[in-house]
């Protein structure tokens, strides 16, 4: 597969004697990369009933904690979480392990797109949904990439982006009996 085919080349070139130092931790850094792929691959298989051996998980604890890793990585990015819902008491619930994975992919996209500001909102509706809103500030979808968000690929305006994050958030979170969708907010951004 290209992702075992990576492997190989990455482990041949680690392997060089003649690999620069520097060269060296950018070979090193594409192995972890590769393995949190094929990590991310393996879970994709899982069955999500089987997530976290089939425990509850505290909903707003982890998405604190996630946002706090997420800002690590991101450190450019302003956020602000408006909770509309009392964060106590927690609630409890089963989560597949690429819940995160989609929401970091989302809060990306949004910081990209929003000038590296990034407001996300909770609510607990009556019927016990849990409504997780993440808005960028800035620009719009055309109507054409509204209808289609997370069905295709669509165009990215990063360099190197292929359009493919909104489809696999849609897809991971869809597998969870969730949604994604995306609007055009009133004061400007998505």
């Amino acid at each position: 597969t290209p992702l075992n085919n990576l492997f190989l080349l990455a482990d041949e070139l680690n392997q060089r004697p003649d690999l620069p130092e520097d060269a060296r931790a950018d070979v090193q850094l594409m192995q972890q990369q590769l393995q949190q792929c094929r990590e991310v691959l393996w879970q994709l298989k899982t069955d999500p009933t089987e997530a976290n051996g089939n425990q509850p998980v505290p909903l707003y604890a982890g998405l604190q904690a996630q946002l706090a890793a997420w800002h690590n990585l991101r450190p450019d990015v302003r956020y602000q979480w408006q909770a509309h819902s009392p964060i106590e008491p927690e609630i409890w619930v089963y989560l597949d392990p690429l819940f995160w994975s989609a929401c970091v992919n989302i809060w990306n996209n949004a910081a990209d797109a929003g000038a590296h500001q990034v407001d996300i909102e909770t609510r607990l509706l009556p019927e016990q949904v849990f409504v997780l809103g993440i808005r960028n500030r800035s620009g719009c979808l055309s109507e054409q990439q509204l209808q289609q968000a997370g069905l295709n690929a669509q165009h990215s305006d990063k360099p190197a982006g292929l359009g493919m994050g909104v489809l696999l958030s849609h897809a991971t979170l869809a597998r969870q009996g969730g949604s994604l969708s995306l609007s055009n907010h009133a004061e400007g951004g998505v």
